[in-house]
């Protein structure tokens, strides 16, 4: 056996050794034991509608008029905010094995809620890490279909940091120096990088419009349309609308949803792939 194939052997067993240590260490924290999710958890809901993104947005990232045609029963604030970010994995995609997304978002709007977000998520409650005692437990609807999670945030000042040069290396050591608990839940990441590189997504802009819904039952619903681009790009990859509220006013939401989704389809707005993942699609191109 040759010296390539005996440290390609080495790191697969110690992928192997380090798997089931995983959601333990993914839950470590201060002293708290973890325990099973359940609904009460989920305090929030969002709702969303993945769209065609071609003839989105025009050159100057506005709204095209082709598009407001398409959608009248929406008025739209035709000025948008910005956000820009990139998700970290290992090459062997880690988090994704565990049903994790290691995200950096800088909120050009609003720099002071710019954050680092670690999101444990997946269609099955039994398969979420609350990682500790009081995380943010939301459930995402698409196209009617539920998936939860569990969110630790941690604020990151937008000046010092440069989001096209920053590596996963410099996020994590952001994290050593700020913000123990987080840092603490990244362990089994950090562990597991040394048998498969630390990798980062390009930058992502993510330009958010804002509107109401102009006629039927539920005029004056707040809605908001995400369009996302790789920065310095020209065409959008992906294209959501959607809106959010209480878990405690579901029913009434899930009326709202229903009317959302019967105008999307009787306008022919929606994606013909509508399970598209803006993680996985930005990984595409990670570096």
């Amino acid at each position: 056996m040759n010296m390539a194939t005996m440290k390609t052997l080495m790191a697969n067993l110690a992928v192997l050794l380090l798997l089931p240590l995983a959601a333990t260490a993914f839950a470590e924290t201060s002293g708290n034991v973890p325990r099973s999710a359940g609904m009460d958890d989920m305090k929030s809901i969002e709702y969303h509608y993945q769209l065609n993104p071609a003839n989105t947005l025009d050159a100057s990232g506005k709204i095209t008029p082709e598009f407001l045609r398409r959608m009248p029963f929406i008025l739209w604030k035709n000025t948008p905010s910005y956000k820009q970010g990139f998700y970290i994995d290992t090459q062997d995609r880690f988090l994704k094995q565990h049903n994790k997304v290691l995200r950096v978002r800088f909120d050009l709007a609003k720099p002071k809620k710019s954050k680092i977000t670690l999101k444990s998520r997946s269609s099955d409650l039994d398969k979420l890490d609350m990682m500790g005692s009081d995380p943010k437990g939301e459930i995402d609807s698409f196209s009617g279909q539920d998936q939860y999670s569990f969110s630790v945030d941690t604020p990151i000042p937008n000046k010092g940091f440069d989001l096209d040069t920053m590596t996963p290396e410099d996020v994590l050591a952001f994290l050593k120096a700020n913000d123990t608990r987080f840092y603490g839940l990244t362990r089994a990441l950090r562990e597991h990088a040394k048998v498969s590189r630390l990798i980062r997504t390009p930058v992502a802009t993510m330009a958010i419009f804002k509107g109401f819904s102009s006629e039927g039952p539920y005029k004056g619903m707040e809605v908001e349309l995400q369009v996302w681009t790789i920065k310095d790009g020209t065409q959008p990859f992906l294209a959501e609308i959607g809106f959010d509220g209480d878990v405690a006013n579901r029913p009434s939401l899930d009326a709202q949803d229903v009317w959302l989704s019967l105008q999307l389809k009787a306008h022919g707005l929606l994606a013909a792939d509508a399970g598209a993942s803006k993680t996985e699609l930005t990984f595409g191109g990670a570096d």
